[in-house]
């Protein structure tokens, strides 16, 4: 049936396709979703700076081996930016420059892409700024140490300790009237002690020693309660020390106190290149020997022959530091008196608060 039809319908006629024009020419792409990137913390402590230069790269690779605040980098002739074109095989050298103005640790992460692919390249970054220190805990700077102080006397008379309730060092009581130009004897020995000073910081440090009262009154607070300017009874040596890192140093600290009352002062410790000075408020008191008797004279009666009266003499130490006491003219009592004393050991000074008996007989001949 076919062949009938093609009988009947004659061939269309095709066009000859070399004789025909060809179509413009047309370009088709096919461009890939961007895939989303996520959120990047915003770079605060570090920035990265381009050598102009190739020359001035090569100077810096160079200088890698200098000591750290050695170098001066000198801003000009650096471009900051964030876009680089890198030839085949060519290595491109920049310069990550860290700056902070606070103390502590900071790590950050730089994120680098490649025109055509997605995939950071992440470099980390860490940097600790921080200020030349010592070290400030008792435990380190003080040879004795106590929680509380004890609350009644003479236990509450401590010598040389720092007392962790109070914030402060104290010397105890210490006899006046010293002199304080005989400090490297030892007689001063009571009044001397010293403190550790240690370097626990990642830098060299120069430190400085001056006392509170020797500030100028502007300086001073007004709850400086108890600092007398022109008559603090302490002495720091030395004034300076140099400290390398994790070292440790003895700064030695007298008090010579020239009246009987209680001093108080403050060793602050002033760091090189650090704000923020140490402070160690030191305090004493000054003690004169008092010594008092239950009676300023002692009379017997009228007493039988042979027969022994005796009357006690007590005495009181009701200072706060150890009095050396002696009876004197003993020998030249009549021998119907004879003086014994109890519990007492020759040349043994009477400790605060401490009782004394003497014991006086009359024996009538």
């Amino acid at each position: 049936m076919c062949e009938k039809i093609c009988h009947i319908v004659p061939e269309p006629m095709w066009p000859d396709p070399d004789k025909e024009p060809l179509p413009p020419a047309l370009i088709n792409s096919i461009i890939k979703k961007v895939p989303a990137r996520e959120d990047r913390p915003e770079i605060t402590s570090y920035s990265i700076c381009t050598p102009a230069d190739p020359k001035e790269a090569q100077d810096e690779s160079d200088a890698d081996a200098a000591v750290d605040g050695d170098v001066n980098e000198d801003e000009e002739g650096k471009e900051k930016q964030t876009r680089w074109i890198i030839g085949s095989k060519e290595t491109k050298k920049l310069s990550v420059k860290f700056f902070s103005t606070k103390v502590g640790s900071f790590n950050q992460i730089l994120e680098f892409e490649i025109v055509g692919s997605y995939r950071p390249f992440k470099l980390k970054l860490q940097g600790t700024c921080e200020f030349p220190t010592i070290s400030q805990a008792p435990r380190n700077v003080f040879l004795t140490q106590k929680r509380l102080r004890p609350p009644t006397a003479p236990e509450s008379y401590l010598s040389k300790c720092y007392i962790n309730s109070e914030g402060c060092f104290d010397f105890g009581p210490l006899l006046i009237k010293k002199d304080p130009e005989k400090r490297a004897t030892d007689i001063a020995k009571p009044n001397s002690t010293f403190f550790q000073i240690t370097n626990n910081g990642k830098y060299k440090l120069d430190a400085t020693f001056v006392l509170r009262s020797s500030l100028p009154a502007e300086e001073r607070l007004a709850s400086d309660e108890g600092i007398h300017p022109d008559k603090s009874p302490f002495i720091m040596d030395p004034e300076e020390m140099h400290l390398g890192v994790g070292e440790t140093k003895n700064l030695n600290v007298f008090a010579f106190p020239q009246e009987a009352t209680p001093y108080m002062d403050q060793v602050i410790v002033l760091i090189k290149d650090n704000p923020n000075p140490a402070i160690f408020p030191v305090q004493c008191l000054g003690a004169k020997p008092v010594v008092t008797v239950n009676q300023e004279k002692i009379e017997f009666e009228r007493a039988l022959i042979d027969k022994t009266n005796m009357k006690t003499l007590i005495l009181t130490n009701t200072s706060s530091i150890p009095v050396h006491w002696r009876l004197t003219g003993c020998d030249k009592l009549p021998e119907e008196f004879e003086i014994s004393m109890e519990k007492s050991e020759p040349n043994k000074p009477l400790k605060p608060c401490g009782v004394q008996e003497i014991n006086i007989s009359f024996k009538a001949i």
